[in-house]
C-alpha cells in the first residue's frame, strides 16, 4: 500500500490550521518542528464508516542537519464535508501507527512515532470529495470477497507438473472432443469409461477422479484415443521422452511447486548465512 502512496503526491488538497476554513491547495505539505521537519504527502483513504475515516499517508521526516527519514503513518480521522465547495475535512486526527523501514535502529522509529503523534493531532487537513470517492472505490480496505491467501507450496524430489484447477473439479460436454471435459483447469481433463484422462505433452495419464492420482498409462479407451487425434490436428506434438515421464501433482487451490534432483543439497551463498539449493531448477534460500 505505501507503494501506491507515490501517486497521490501530486493530488489536490491543503493542510489547514486549526480553526482555519477549507481551501484549495497542493500537497505535500510540511510541518516544522524542533525535531524534525514532517513532510506530509496526501492520504491514501482507507475505509469510511459514517464520519469516521481511516487513511494511510506517506512522511518524510527530516532532522536538523540529517537526511529525510520515509515512512508511512496511519491516520483516524473525523470528516466534514462542503458540497458547496467540494470539500472534506480531516479533524479529530489520531495516529494508531507508523512505520520507517529506513530507520536507523528502533530507538529513531519511536522517536519519530512519538512526534507524529504529538504533532499532527493539532492540525486539521483538506482534501477535494472527488479525490476521496474515487480512493475509496479503489481502495483494498473496501473491498469485499477476495481472498489473498498464500500458496501452498508442494515439494517432490523426483520430476513433477503441477496441474491446477481452480476449486472442486467442475465436468462439461466438449462438443469437438465428445466427452466431457473438467473446464476450470488451463489443462485437457477428460472423462471416458469412468475414468479421468489427462492430456499432458502428448502422453496421457488416467485417474479414478478429476482430482486424483494421476499414473501414465499406455492403456486408453477409443473415446480418448479418438480426443487425441483431434488434439493433435493441429501440427507436430512434442512429446515427453519415454524414460523422462514426469510425477502429477494436482492442486484444487493455489500452490507452487518446488522440485529437487534427488535429495535435496544445500551450499552457502558467499557473504551471507543463507543457503541455496544446488540442485533445483528453483534457486531456493
Amino acid at each position: 500500500m505505501i507503494f501506491k502512496l507515490c501517486r497521490w503526491m501530486a493530488g489536490a488538497a491543503v493542510w489547514l490550521a486549526p480553526a482555519v476554513a477549507s481551501a484549495q491547495g497542493v500537497w505535500p505539505i510540511t510541518l516544522r518542528t524542533p525535531e524534525a521537519s514532517i513532510e506530509i504527502f496526501q492520504p491514501q483513504p482507507q475505509k469510511l464508516a459514517g464520519n469516521k475515516l481511516t487513511a494511510i499517508a506517506a512522511v518524510a521526516c527530516t532532522p536538523p542537519g540529517k537526511d529525510p527519514v520515509y515512512g508511512a503513518v496511519w491516520l483516524d480521522a473525523t470528516i466534514s464535508t462542503d458540497r458547496s465547495t467540494n470539500s472534506v475535512v480531516l479533524d479529530q486526527l489520531s495516529v494508531p501507527d507508523a512505520k520507517f523501514p529506513a530507520a536507523a535502529d528502533t530507538q529513531q522509529v519511536s522517536r519519530l512515532r512519538a512526534l507524529l503523534e504529538r504533532e499532527l493531532p493539532k492540525h486539521t487537513f483538506g482534501m477535494t470529495m472527488d479525490d476521496l470517492l474515487t480512493e475509496l472505490d479503489e481502495s483494498p480496505g473496501t473491498a469485499t470477497g477476495l481472498k489473498n491467501d498464500p500458496p501452498e507450496i508442494i515439494f517432490r524430489e523426483t520430476p513433477s507438473v503441477l496441474v491446477s484447477i481452480d476449486g472442486e473439479p467442475k465436468l462439461q460436454k466438449d462438443g469437438k472432443l465428445g466427452l466431457d471435459r473438467v473446464i476450470n483447469s488451463p489443462f485437457t481433463i477428460l472423462e471416458d469409461a469412468q475414468r479421468y484422462f489427462l492430456y499432458l505433452g502428448g502422453r496421457w495419464f488416467s485417474a479414478t477422479s478429476a482430482a486424483g492420482n494421476y499414473t501414465y498409462t499406455n492403456n486408453i479407451p477409443s473415446g480418448i484415443n479418438k480426443a487425441q487425434q483431434q488434439l493433435e490436428s493441429g501440427g507436430q506434438v512434442s512429446r515427453i521422452p519415454a524414460d523422462s515421464i514426469p510425477s502429477v501433482v494436482v492442486s484444487t487451490k493455489p500452490a507452487e511447486l518446488i522440485q529437487s534432483r534427488g535429495g535435496p543439497a544445500f551450499a552457502p551463498v558467499n557473504g551471507t548465512a543463507l543457503l541455496y539449493m544446488t540442485n533445483s531448477p528453483i534457486t531456493s534460500s
